[in-house]
């Protein structure tokens, strides 16, 4: 980044791969193909775009696009990857100022919502931890606009064997 006259302000990336989303994302506005990798922009495969947002994964790593553009999911600073922490990213939709991120354990029945800031920042879990009959887990389908337990239904499910206190 630069000022009006030409004079260095700060890194809007540095030290990145040419196959990172932030680096492709810049690609439009440069009008380039900067990485050689013969596409100008994200080339990546959308996994979910159910929403507002559409969840898309770049090689390793996971783009949260709102409108074409957006952050890479980022934890601790760093890009996501994928099966990172043993997780797979199922979901993702921009809320206020950030996006929650539906993550699933590979092979199990056990599901994350994260809280992040607008950069893709992790800052929090909504949930944790918990099953695909998880009425938590269910209450967040409405939001993210997608069956994410995959018991075809979209919201809350009464399982056989839930009991509620009247």
């Amino acid at each position: 980044n630069t000022d009006s006259n030409g004079n260095y302000v700060s890194n809007a990336i540095s030290g990145v791969s040419g196959k990172s989303i932030a680096l492709e994302s810049f690609e439009t506005s440069f009008h380039q193909d900067l990485n050689g990798d013969g596409t100008i922009g994200v080339v990546g495969t959308t996994i979910e775009s159910s929403g507002s947002t559409s969840l898309v994964q770049v090689g390793n790593s996971y783009g949260l696009f709102t409108g074409g553009s957006g952050p890479s999911l980022k934890y601790g600073g760093t890009e996501f990857t994928a099966g990172q922490f043993g997780c797979v990213v199922v979901g993702a939709e921009a809320v206020g100022s950030g996006y929650q991120v539906v993550l699933k354990v590979a092979g199990a029945d056990t599901y994350a919502v994260w809280n992040t800031d607008s950069n893709g920042n992790y800052v929090s879990n909504a949930i944790s931890g918990v099953s695909g009959k998880s009425i938590a887990l269910e209450s967040f389908e409405t939001s993210f606009h997608q069956d994410l337990n995959g018991d075809g239904t979209i919201g809350v499910v009464a399982h056989q064997n839930d009991f509620h206190l009247l």
